[in-house]
């Protein structure tokens, strides 16, 4: 289940359960509608000057629509239909729209593929190497944050980059 799942199920027998299980789904869907809101904002910055790898994007995105769809859930089991449809149609196309702004900042940048490092070097003349460009260094790094030593890099040594 997601992270913002009700523990347990509601009591929805009493008046006072229901007002309790009602509140607890509007506050969290402020909460989802406050991440989708970052979400968005973290996309339209990576847009114009991207910071993250494709795989982040994904997890920015995933999180985002999860939270989202725990909502969904919350509001389904605690409104009655005729109620919960409209706020349901509103955080669906939220969704929708975090999915569509992460597909396309990850089609901003040609395809990532497996570099294997031509002979010992560091970053800056792998860069040099793959794209005739010492400068993208910096976007090699971003793109292998696993990478132990940027200035000893293994001939062979295989190594995230976008596609020439």
């Amino acid at each position: 289940t997601g992270t913002a799942a009700v523990a347990s199920s509601p009591d929805l027998s009493s008046y006072p359960g229901q007002a309790r299980a009602i509140a607890a789904a509007v506050c969290n869907l402020e909460r989802a509608t406050a991440m989708a809101n970052a979400a968005g904002e973290v996309l339209a910055a990576e847009a114009v000057a991207p910071s993250l790898t494709p795989a982040e994007v994904e997890t920015v995105v995933g999180s985002t629509r999860e939270r989202l769809r725990d909502c969904i859930e919350e509001h389904r089991l605690v409104l009655p239909t005729h109620q919960a449809y409209p706020v349901i149609e509103q955080v669906r196309g939220a969704a929708l729209a975090i999915q569509e702004l992460g597909a396309t900042v990850i089609h901003l940048h040609p395809p990532l593929v497996s570099h294997a490092a031509p002979g010992l070097c560091n970053l800056r003349l792998l860069a040099h190497w793959l794209y005739r460009d010492h400068t993208r260094a910096a976007e090699l790094a971003r793109l292998n944050p696993g990478l132990r030593n940027p200035n000893f890099i293994a001939q062979g040594q295989n190594l995230n980059g976008f596609a020439n």
